[in-house]
């Protein structure tokens, strides 16, 4: 090894020695600097993510909590109940199909609806109304937010 350095002249060294620089620098990004950076950015992002999760939990635990008890519900009651609801909704112009499958069951399906107001539709009908979710299904759609959707929701018995 020495011997070669000896016979290289003085540029042929200085490009050698600028080259071995450079691989050392490089290697010393790929093996150090590259994955330090890349755990502290996904450090900082979880570290994000759960300030947010808590922030949203103090949120609603000071909410304040629903004093009335939910209303009991009639099988046809139901069926009604949906109807008129969805009627009322912000996700009304996207068609549906309502169907009774069975005693007290519900079957509610949509192609296209907007995945968060219809889950805040659902919650606060299960918030005023003694009601269950049989099944729920929910597929991704090529919009960002609209999902294809089918819940079968029951009338809970007293």
């Amino acid at each position: 090894m020495k011997a070669y350095w000896q016979n290289l002249n003085d540029r042929e060294r200085w490009m050698l020695g600028l080259g071995v620089t450079f691989c050392i620098f490089y290697l010393f990004y790929l093996v150090v600097y590259a994955p330090l950076t890349t755990a502290i950015d996904d450090k900082s992002k979880q570290l994000r993510e759960k300030q947010e999760t808590l922030a949203w939990m103090q949120q609603i635990r000071h909410q304040p909590k629903t004093t009335h008890a939910p209303q009991s519900l009639t099988n046809t009651q139901l069926l009604t109940l949906i109807a008129n609801q969805l009627r009322n909704t912000s996700f009304k112009q996207f068609p549906y199909q309502l169907q009774q499958t069975g005693v007290g069951e519900i079957q509610l399906s949509f192609d296209q609806v907007p995945f968060n107001p219809f889950m805040v539709w659902l919650w606060s009908l299960n918030q005023k109304y003694v009601v269950s979710i049989k099944q729920f299904s929910a597929d991704h759609t090529d919009v960002a937010g609209v999902v294809k959707l089918m819940v079968v929701i029951a009338a809970k018995e007293p």
